[in-house]
């Protein structure tokens, strides 16, 4: 599976419980581009 870098959501009221924002860390090893990120269900998650 993919490794996901965490976010923490600018404005904590948008987040939805169960929702997580984050960016994939082979994304941004390669572009630094934060731009990339988005939203993925919590469920669906391991934290390593």
């Amino acid at each position: 599976g993919d490794i996901v870098l965490g976010l923490a959501f600018e404005n904590p009221d948008e987040q939805d419980d169960g929702w997580l924002l984050g960016l994939k860390e082979s994304h941004w090893m390669q572009k630094k581009d934060i731009s990339a990120k988005g939203v993925f269900p919590e469920n669906f998650t391991q934290k390593v």
